[in-house]
């Protein structure tokens, strides 16, 4: 088997990458359906929610997140524009 995989493996790594997906698609539907927001969006909402004061650095937010630097701050942008979050200068 590839890998040094047993026989039996393969077959579990492909029924799990099969549930994983349809999972992540459940998930992101029923967001988008009831808030209205993307899976990374609402982890970042979720993220803020949980957050002293509800604010958080973009780097700390990006050090939790599960995205990219630049998809967090493509996420934060829409939030921004749906009025959602609010981006400020920290000192």
């Amino acid at each position: 088997m590839p890998n040094g995989l047993s026989q039996r493996e393969p077959q579990t790594w492909r029924t799990f990458l099969g549930v994983s997906t349809l999972l992540n698609h459940r998930v992101e539907q029923q967001l988008k359906d009831r808030a209205g927001q993307s899976h990374p969006q609402y982890e970042v909402l979720a993220r803020l929610a949980n957050a002293p004061d509800g604010e958080l650095r973009m780097t700390e937010l990006a050090g939790v997140a599960l995205t990219s630097k630049s998809g967090l701050s493509y996420q934060v942008t829409q939030l921004e524009k749906a009025g959602l979050v609010r981006r400020s200068s920290m000192p």
